[in-house]
């Protein structure tokens, strides 16, 4: 049988932020969050917010605060710490 396992979370030990996978795709495409421990996401504008709870977060939030891939959000967060 065998577990098919993914990594969903690389934490940075320098800046103490973390990426991580909030959906993963049918066809195994993924969306990446930034956060921080002090509860906010990172945009793509370089901008720290508040993250809002799962039934608050509308669209425009989605659009600017999830990444569809990796090397941009780690970018990113490289930019921002």
């Amino acid at each position: 049988m065998g577990l098919d396992l993914i990594v969903t979370k690389w934490y940075s030990r320098r800046t103490g932020c973390w990426i991580e996978v909030t959906e993963i795709g049918m066809d195994c495409s993924c969306s990446f969050a930034v956060r921080n421990s002090m509860g906010e996401c990172l945009g793509k504008n370089g901008t720290w917010v508040p993250e809002p709870l799962p039934s608050n977060r509308e669209e425009g939030f989605l659009k600017e605060y999830r990444f569809n891939d990796f090397s941009t959000a780690a970018k990113v967060l490289e930019q921002a710490t």
